[in-house]
Formats: structure tokens, C-alpha cells, sequence
């Protein structure tokens, strides 16, 4: 019985996905320095894929087994954008968020240069870039309420159940009006970047 709790600490230093069964996710908010700007660069989902085509995001996916989330976004980016890793530079963690689809996405930002715009094609249908300036002009909040829709017989033995259930859900949600538009979590993410930036020393240009 002594033993259980060092196996389990030997299994999550071996496999730290163990407990969540999710390596989780990475994503790089790119910097682009152009005409005097500092601007952030998006992709635009290819059409064929499965899970949301024509959606604007930022680069990134899912951690490969044995990398740090570091080693996924380089790889990630390298893959996607068709870069080499010396075009990345200033890499840093800007922390961790709960992605849409439940799983755990690590947040970097970092500078690209010499970047020409490249991109893989069975990736995205086109990248595009917009300046920190006009993407605070673009911002949009919308209030979406939902209700839920459950069994009530359940919730009538869970304390307060009843009036959760009925209680419509309310949610804030922001979009920036570029062509196509953000939304969703890389519109979150973006929000929560410029927010960032705007408290850094020069960061309101």
C-alpha cells in the first residue's frame, strides 16, 4: 500500500499526460515588425480540413509525445509557415488557457523575421497579418445566452440544481471585424495579447 503513491509519481514524471489523458496543444502568436508596425499574423484554416475549415487561428497544434511545448510550437511553426527556426526569434511562454476543446493550450508569442508570407497549403488557405493598432479599432463584444437543456428529475437531487438548470448562461464574447473575421478563442487569445501589450512601455503603438 506504501508503495502506490512513488508508482504514481514515477508514472507522471514518465508520462505527464497520464492523469489528463491530453499532451495538451501549443499555439505562437506571431510578430511581424513591417512599415513602421508591429503586427500580429493569423492563418486561415484550409477548407478541407475536418474541424473547422475557414476559421482564422493562430499557428499550432497538438504536442507529439516526448517534446516541451516549446519544441512543439518551433516545430509547429517550422511546419506551417514554412520557416526555418532562426526566423523565430524572442521566443517566449506567455502561459496556459483551457482550449475549445477541453484540452490544455500553451501560449507563446515570438518575433518572425525575414518572413515572406509562406505557408503549407494543406494547412491553410492563405495567412494574413494585421496591425496591434487597427486590431483594437476591429475589437467587437457580443453577449451570447444560452439555456441548458438537461433532465430535471436528476437535478432535483443536486443542492440548487434546479435554479442552475433554469438560470439562462450569459457569455461575452469578442470578434474583430478583419476579413475573415476572429472569433472564438484566437479572438480570446488576441484580446488577452493586446491587453498585455497596452501595459508595456510603448505598447500603446
Amino acid at each position: 500500500m506504501g508503495s502506490r503513491p512513488e508508482e504514481m509519481k514515477k508514472k507522471i514524471l514518465q508520462d505527464p499526460s497520464a492523469f489528463t489523458k491530453d499532451r495538451g496543444a501549443v499555439i505562437l502568436i506571431p510578430l511581424l515588425y513591417e512599415e513602421d508596425e508591429w503586427k500580429l499574423l493569423y492563418e486561415v484554416r484550409a477548407s478541407g480540413l475536418r474541424t473547422q475549415p475557414g476559421e482564422v487561428c493562430f499557428p499550432g497544434g497538438r504536442i507529439e509525445p516526448g517534446e516541451s511545448t516549446r519544441e512543439a510550437v518551433v516545430r509547429e511553426c517550422m511546419e506551417e509557415l514554412c520557416i526555418r527556426e532562426e526566423q523565430l526569434e524572442d521566443l517566449v511562454c506567455l502561459g496556459s488557457l483551457p482550449g475549445p476543446r477541453g484540452h490544455v493550450v500553451t501560449v507563446y508569442t515570438g518575433v518572425l523575421k525575414d518572413y515572406r508570407y509562406t505557408f503549407a497549403k494543406e494547412e491553410s488557405d492563405a495567412v494574413f497579418s494585421c496591425g496591434v493598432e487597427d486590431l483594437q479599432k476591429l475589437a467587437a463584444v457580443q453577449t451570447v445566452r444560452e439555456a441548458y437543456t438537461a433532465d430535471e428529475e436528476f437535478f432535483r437531487s443536486v443542492p440548487g440544481g434546479l435554479q442552475w438548470l433554469q438560470r439562462p448562461a450569459e457569455r461575452r464574447m469578442i470578434f474583430y471585424g478583419t476579413e475573415p473575421v476572429i472569433w472564438g478563442f484566437t479572438a480570446g487569445v488576441t484580446e488577452r495579447f493586446l491587453s498585455l501589450w497596452a501595459e508595456l512601455p510603448g505598447g500603446d503603438v
